[in-house]
């Protein structure tokens, strides 16, 4: 599993605002139902990303 620093970050961040990269968001879950969305990656029934969602 690869990490990406600070630079490399922004740079998706970039490539993101200039339409260029499109991640294939599939539902956001709340961070209480995180369980819920680990299910389902692990049951291999979510066909694009599972975001968490934390409000402060």
């Amino acid at each position: 599993m690869a990490f990406l620093d600070r630079s490399g970050l922004e740079r998706v961040a970039e490539l993101m605002v200039a339409g260029r990269l499109d991640p294939h968001i599939t539902a956001t879950y709340p961070l209480a139902r995180a369980g819920h969305a680990l299910a389902l990656v692990e049951s291999r029934h979510a066909p694009g990303k599972l975001v968490t969602g934390m409000r402060l």
